[in-house]
């Protein structure tokens, strides 16, 4: 498996995750990308429209594109 190396980053206590410079043009911060494929078939998708988006995709088993 390949090394990833992730800076600017940080990830709060209640585990909110965002970039640098986060914003309500930039929720996910400066950057904040497409979903990652990874090898092996994992995708992580990054929602930006509430918790119950993310827990109804999750339920779902879609990405809510």
């Amino acid at each position: 498996m390949g090394r990833v190396r992730v800076a600017g980053f940080g990830v709060s206590v209640d585990g909110f995750g965002a970039g640098p410079d986060q914003s309500l043009e930039h929720p996910l911060g400066f950057g904040g990308r497409a979903p990652i494929v990874m090898e092996g078939g994992t995708t992580f998708h990054f929602v930006t429209d509430g918790i119950e988006s993310a827990l109804a995709q999750a339920k779902a088993g879609t990405s809510g594109e």
